[in-house]
């Protein structure tokens, strides 16, 4: 018997524990492997914060001034 066959023939509940036990391990190996990877590009990263906003592409926002009128009754 192939082992699909097998597990087509148990019961509802134990599939769905095989289903979950086997979606729970593939995700903990991806989680790894993304993981592994965030931390190999941090390690690339070179230099200080400027060197990391152009190596990310950031661009630059500038603030605009804000010059509000003053709400106190000056005298």
């Amino acid at each position: 018997m192939k082992p699909l066959e097998r597990i087509q023939g148990l019961p509802e509940k134990k599939r769905k524990i095989i289903l979950w036990a086997v979606l729970a391990a593939l995700s903990v190996i991806l989680l790894y492997f993304l993981l592994t990877n965030f931390q190999n590009k941090l390690k690339n990263i070179k230099g200080g914060s400027e060197d990391f906003q152009k190596d990310l592409n950031i661009p630059e926002l500038e603030m605009p001034e804000l010059n509000f009128p003053s709400i106190i009754n000056e005298e």
